[in-house]
C-alpha cells in the first residue's frame, strides 16, 4: 500500500507543477504533449476505436459536443497519473531497500 502511496504522491505534485508551469508561464503541459504523440504513434484502428467509444459514450449520455475535448483532456491527465504510479511502484519493487532513502525526508 506504501509504494502505491508514494507514487500516486509523487504524480499529483509532478501534474500539479507542470499545469502550473503551463498556465503562468506558457511552458508546454507534458500530458496533453504525450497525448498528442501517443495519438499518431498508436495504429490508426485504435484511435479509431478510442474516438468511437468517446462518441458514443457523449451521445449516449446526452452531453454537449464540447464535452469531447474535456474528456480528451482528461485521459490525457490520468494516462500520465496512470503510467506514472505504475512506474513508481514498479521502481520500488526493483530498488533494493537500502537505496531506496537517498532522499533525506523520504523513505
Amino acid at each position: 500500500m506504501e509504494r502505491r502511496v508514494c507514487g500516486c504522491h509523487a504524480d499529483g505534485s509532478l501534474i500539479g507543477t507542470l499545469f502550473f508551469g503551463w498556465r503562468v508561464a506558457g511552458l508546454p503541459f507534458v500530458p496533453f504533449d504525450m497525448f498528442d504523440w501517443l495519438t499518431r504513434v498508436l495504429p490508426g484502428r485504435l484511435i479509431a476505436f478510442g474516438i468511437d467509444t468517446m462518441v458514443n459514450l457523449i451521445r449516449l449520455l446526452r452531453l454537449i459536443s464540447s464535452t469531447a475535448k474535456m474528456a480528451e483532456q482528461t485521459m490525457a491527465i490520468a494516462g500520465l497519473f496512470i503510467a506514472g504510479t505504475v512506474s513508481g511502484v514498479i521502481a520500488r519493487l526493483i530498488l533494493p531497500a537500502e537505496s531506496r532513502g537517498f532522499v533525506g525526508a523520504i523513505q
